[in-house]
């Protein structure tokens, strides 16, 4: 797989499963099931994954300027010291899971729009 590649599955990833927890966090102590539950919180959030997307399309287009992604891991591996540079390229996939999570965190964390939608389904049907 080449880098880009491996950056955006693991961006995703972590999209993915920051909402995953969520909505199960979300849905747990309210009478939604946590498919509902999932529906409505990806409804309210599409905003915030395009923004999340958009966010990781500038990421992969500056990521040159900033990382040698001609590096691999193989060669780096052979390194006593490295730098914090070549340490993102070596975890990559960690890496980008965790920008991800990061990514769909801040959006949460700000516009709470997913949350929102689940408890006014959870208001309106109680």
């Amino acid at each position: 797989m080449n880098h880009y590649t491996i950056i955006m599955l693991g961006w995703l990833l972590g999209q993915f499963g920051y909402a995953a927890c969520s909505v199960y966090v979300l849905q747990k102590n309210k009478n939604v099931n946590y498919w509902k539950a999932a529906q409505l919180y990806f409804s309210g959030e599409v905003g915030n994954f395009v923004i999340a997307f958009a966010a990781l399309l500038i990421i992969l287009f500056i990521a040159t300027d900033f990382l040698d992604v001609e590096i691999t891991k193989k060669d780096l591996l052979n390194k006593s010291m490295l730098t914090w540079k070549e340490k993102v390229i070596v975890y990559q996939r960690t890496a980008s899971v965790l920008v991800g999570g990061l990514c769909q965190h801040l959006l949460y964390a700000v516009f709470k729009k997913g949350k929102k939608k689940i408890e006014d389904y959870d208001n309106k049907n109680n």
